[in-house]
């Protein structure tokens, strides 16, 4: 097999002081390559975009980088738009500002979907970076990806690109007002996108009772009775939930780290079994010769012609 693109959580580099390297290969700029990751939750406003570029060709030297918004129709958005570069890199730093088209900043689309693409012109892309990324979250630990006061009452997509959650992590829901009616009580849907090919919605947590102020859903490595996928493989190939209900009002939904019990995340990802997916996130039972597929195994996926 040859190898042609690698997605990648943490490969620290050396000489570069928390740099995470997330794309190598050798593309031409004059063609859109989409770059996906799983980390971007763990990257912040400040944090660093950088592109090394090779093969220069000419006197001009552009890069563009785009992104799909947040919004219903995942309107591909240029936040890069044809800059000149000198030298063999471009940087870009994430900020905190909402984007000048948008409802949302350039970091929060990223999260929300996962990938980018980059293109221009007079060069190949040889490695893209990011510099500055946050430390993993440790057992134990809250990782906030909602933070808005909401009504159950109204259909609410929580989008996260879910780096780094595994198998006994939790969903945790933190309510403001919550019914005593025992005859109508404060109910919960989680629903999440299929991986199939008509996305269908999935309601993993179907009108379930709250008790209390929160209410937790643990991540089970178990296909969903109704999917060929697990909810995880769902909301990582997707990006996004829905939280609705009745009679209830939330601000704060949580991933809870779990525990591995001693097992290091390598060695979960060397002892897990191969999985093979189309470009359009399908699984594929037998991959075919000369075709180009994603393999997974445990957390760590990477884009193979075979």
């Amino acid at each position: 097999m040859k190898k042609f693109n690698l997605l990648m959580a943490g490969l620290l580099v050396a000489g570069a002081a928390n740099a995470q390297v997330i794309w190598e290969g050798n593309e031409s700029l004059d063609h859109d390559i989409e770059i996906s990751y799983n980390g971007w939750g763990n990257v912040q406003p400040g944090d660093k975009l950088v592109c090394t570029f090779d093969n220069l060709t000419g006197d001009t030297h552009q890069v563009t980088l785009v992104a799909k918004d947040m919004d219903s129709n995942w309107t591909w958005t240029e936040f890069v738009a044809w800059e000149d570069f000198e030298g063999t890199t471009f940087t870009y730093t994430f900020t905190d500002e909402v984007y000048k088209t948008s409802d949302y900043t350039v970091l929060e689309m990223l999260q929300g979907r996962g990938f980018f693409a980059v293109k221009g012109k007079g060069a190949n892309l040889v490695k893209v970076e990011i510099e500055g990324g946050s430390a993993p979250v440790e057992p134990g630990e809250e990782i906030v990806i909602w933070n808005k006061e909401s009504d159950l009452s109204t259909d609410t997509e929580i989008p996260y690109d879910w780096a780094g959650v595994e198998y006994g992590d939790k969903i945790v829901v933190n309510f403001t007002q919550v019914s005593n009616d025992e005859s109508n009580p404060t109910q919960i849907t989680m629903a999440a996108k299929d991986m199939d090919a008509n996305w269908t919605w999935t309601e993993f947590v179907a009108w379930q009772n709250v008790s209390g102020n929160t209410y937790t859903y643990t991540l089970k490595d178990m296909v969903y009775e109704t999917s060929d996928y697990t909810v995880l493989e769902m909301l990582k190939g997707r990006g996004f939930f829905c939280i609705k209900g009745k009679n209830g009002k939330y601000d704060k939904v949580s991933i809870v780290k779990g525990s591995q019990s001693g097992v290091s995340a390598a060695e979960l990802d060397e002892n897990a079994p191969a999985e093979y997916f189309n470009i359009q996130g399908m699984r594929v039972a037998e991959p075919q010769r000369g075709g180009l597929y994603i393999v997974r195994k445990g957390t760590k996926a990477t884009k193979v012609i075979f």
